[in-house]
């Protein structure tokens, strides 16, 4: 027997409790659950898979495993559609279900269309872009284009493309690409990551333009796909541009829709950060961030754990705890524990001969969550995985 859940965000299709494939409303497949295994496929085609067995690591699969499965998955799709109606259980969730045989053929026609999806997806998008972890499965609206920054030597993800801030017309092309692409998939996605690096590096006021442009678009999918709803909206920001506006106007961006932001603070360690090419003074990060939650925003605050390598190891450590007690955080906040990962540091990084194993990371990871707990401050500490982005 064949089940078929039609949820307010997502379809659902089981072929017993322990197997199923999750869809969007557009025939999209978006995640597959078998037996404890778990494949989360991007918008890009990549397949990300988590093993039941706890031990093994997260990986992308290669792409013959890919089309592998694509094909495999196909063929079992195929029986499904030939399968009478009586094999089928419907349930129905806070919407209009479709009829099953409209939703497989949906199925079918996102699967012949599989190849032009992925080139759409680099047309609007150009790869997949990075983003903190509560915001994975995102609608990424891109206010700029690049790093306004850009000399961290521990950072290569944008030494590609120059920093660019869209224009209104530009972002409304942006947008409508967007909503083509998704079609009656948008409801899947329930938030919204403003792209890409530093967009809040934009001045206040062609950002609260561009917000205005986004809230119209937001209202406009809603008419569109009553299923469509909007949870939160975030951005990255940088401290070298955040200091510089005042409580007014961040309470302005608060008002505009932005709820979220998110730090790459990295260390507080001063001499580290100048020694790695970021250049700013802790106390006037502790003031930003303060006067940010101030303004009513959530903060996803992200550290580098491994950043200067065994030098810097244990001032590092000490550093970046003393200036998270120092916060004003709430249980809502989050703190971002990613591990350095030379693969992505430039060749001007100066600690590439020093680095920390894996294991020594691992234990910096525990070091880290224990101190930041005993500070009772009720934040969630998570680990910050940078090598697997997927939207």
């Amino acid at each position: 027997m064949l089940s078929i859940n039609f949820k307010t965000t997502t379809v659902t299709i089981l072929t017993d409790p322990v197997r199923q494939f999750h869809f969007d409303y557009s025939g999209r497949l978006i995640g597959h659950f078998n037996h404890g295994d778990h494949y989360r496929i991007g918008l890009d085609g990549t397949i990300l898979f988590k093993s039941s067995n706890q031990e093994a690591e997260d990986c992308f699969l290669p792409i013959a495993d890919v089309q592998y499965w694509w094909k495999e998955w196909e063929r079992e799709w195929e029986d499904w559609r030939k399968a009478p109606d009586f094999a089928w259980t419907k349930s129905t969730f806070d919407t209009e279900p479709l009829d099953v045989s409209e939703f497989l053929g949906r199925i079918f026609l996102f699967l012949k269309n599989i190849s032009f999806n992925h080139q759409q997806f680099l047309k609007i998008w150009g790869r997949i872009p990075i983003l903190p972890p509560e915001f994975y499965q995102s609608v990424i609206v891109n206010f700029t284009v690049g790093c306004s920054y850009d000399d961290c030597t521990f950072c290569t993800f944008y030494k590609d493309r120059p920093f660019q801030i869209r224009s209104i017309e530009t972002l409304n092309d942006h947008l409508l690409e967007i909503s083509d692409f998704f079609g009656d998939g948008l409801s899947a996605r329930r938030d919204i990551f403003i792209g890409e690096a530093n967009a809040l590096a934009a001045p206040n006021r062609r950002f609260i333009f561009l917000m205005e442009e986004l809230q119209d678009w937001i209202s406009e999918m809603k008419a569109l796909n009553p299923r469509f709803r909007v949870n939160r909206i975030g951005s990255f920001l940088d401290g070298f541009t955040g200091h510089l506006k005042d409580a007014d106007e961040w309470k302005m961006i608060r008002q505009s829709g932005l709820s979220d932001i998110a730090i790459g603070i990295e260390s507080g360690s001063e001499d580290l950060l100048k020694g790695v090419g970021k250049p700013y003074d802790p106390e006037i990060i502790i003031q930003m961030v303060n006067r940010i939650k101030e303004a009513g925003f959530r903060l996803q605050l992200i550290f580098l754990l491994g950043l200067g390598g065994k030098k810097y190891r244990d001032s590092h450590f000490e550093a970046s705890v003393s200036m998270i007690s120092r916060f004003n955080l709430s249980p809502e906040d989050r703190v971002q524990l990613s591990l350095f990962n030379p693969a992505i540091s430039t060749g001007n990084y100066p600690f590439k001969d020093d680095l920390l194993t894996s294991d020594d990371l691992d234990q910096e990871y525990v070091r880290w969550k224990s101190a930041l707990n005993e500070l009772e401050k009720g934040i969630s500490v998570r680990k910050y995985p940078t090598q697997f982005f997927i939207v």
